[in-house]
């Protein structure tokens, strides 16, 4: 009934402008959007030429079902793996290439409800995807647009990104921020013209929310050439990792399009320049985990205007935002306490 309901007020294959909605308009898709449960998705509607990997990190309930785990991943995977975790003192299941598929979805969907029988994430667990570099492509104009939107809308992804939490794992310093150390290097380079010199003006660390390390080239489809995003929590609900890898890989694509409205990414970084604000610092008092990031709750408050504006830049039907701005808004809560869940907003 919520679904119908939302469907008749906003058609799920048109192409709304969100951020010019009435008033009374946005109300009634809000309250709307409160009632709905996202579902499991068979496609997505990304090319296959668009490739992806995930990291699946979670805490055993016992080490001794480390076998029965790697037993059943050999025996109904494509090659994904079990490894150690040392940042959590867990385990991660890594996927293999990974691409817009019926069958890879419903694998993903089999090993996540497996796992939730033998573990669960912990206030240490991330959620890191790797997108191949390719998807962005050689052309410097896409990858710039890329790196300022990011630093941009780093706010709102990070919120997205908390999935079915409210607020940031407490291992989100190996997620760092970029908006703080990027600012002064986007500034300086719309008139570069190679993207491998983009990166290079950015700098070279590993543990932050949106990770080049890994960047080969800006051509080919090779293994181990990704961008890695690091910024999302954890999750065993494969619907939340669907949305996360949809949200990603379509910013991705947007930002390559003639059409791509530039000027409101630019105005929105000048107006997000207080981001700069949050970074990493020493706690002498905390003897279990001494780093914190200064402000980052800020990252918790729900900005709608920007994310509508968002889902207007990178989505190209009302599905895709509707499924984006259930999990940024999450019933319109605000963390009370360390790593707390949301009300449920998936089936």
């Amino acid at each position: 009934m919520a679904q119908e309901k939302l469907f008749q007020f906003m058609k799920p294959d048109d192409h709304d402008n969100f951020n010019s909605l009435s008033k009374n308009d946005l109300n009634e898709l809000l309250t709307l959007l409160d009632e709905y449960r996202l579902g499991y998705r068979n496609h997505l509607g990304i090319s296959e030429d668009a490739t992806f990997g995930l990291e699946l990190e979670f805490i055993p309930d016992s080490l001794k079902y480390a076998f029965d785990i790697y037993s059943y991943l050999k025996k109904h995977t494509n090659h994904w793996i079990l490894k150690d975790e040392t940042t959590n003192l867990g385990l991660e299941v890594a996927t293999s290439i990974v691409r817009d598929q019926e069958k890879s979805w419903h694998m993903l969907q089999d090993v996540c409800d497996f796992l939730k029988q033998y573990g669960q994430v912990s206030t240490m667990s991330g959620g890191h995807i790797h997108v191949g570099a390719h998807v962005l492509g050689e052309d410097k104009n896409s990858w710039y647009r890329f790196l300022c939107f990011i630093a941009a809308y780093e706010n709102i992804l990070y919120r997205f990104g908390y999935g079915e939490y409210l607020n940031a794992r407490r291992s989100i310093p190996y997620a760092l921020p970029v908006m703080k150390s990027w600012q002064k290097e986007l500034a300086e380079m719309e008139k570069i013209e190679e993207p491998g010199m983009l990166l290079q003006k950015l700098p070279s660390v590993r543990n932050q929310g949106v990770n080049f390390s890994n960047v080969r080239n800006f051509k080919e489809k090779e293994c181990f050439n990704t961008i890695e995003f690091r910024f999302p929590n954890a999750t065993l609900n494969p619907i939340i990792w669907q949305n996360n890898v949809n949200t990603i890989i379509k910013l991705m694509l947007a930002v390559k399009k003639d059409s791509f409205d530039f000027d409101t990414v630019q105005e929105r970084l000048d107006k997000n320049s207080w981001m700069k604000d949050i970074e990493l610092e020493f706690d002498k008092n905390s003897k279990e985990y001494p780093f914190s990031l200064k402000n980052i709750e800020q990252y918790e408050q729900i900005q709608l205007e920007q994310a509508l504006e968002f889902c207007d830049l990178v989505f190209e039907n009302n599905i895709d935002k509707l499924y984006f701005l259930r999990q940024y808004l999450k019933s319109n809560e605000m963390a009370k306490e360390p790593f707390q869940k949301a009300k449920k907003f998936t089936r």
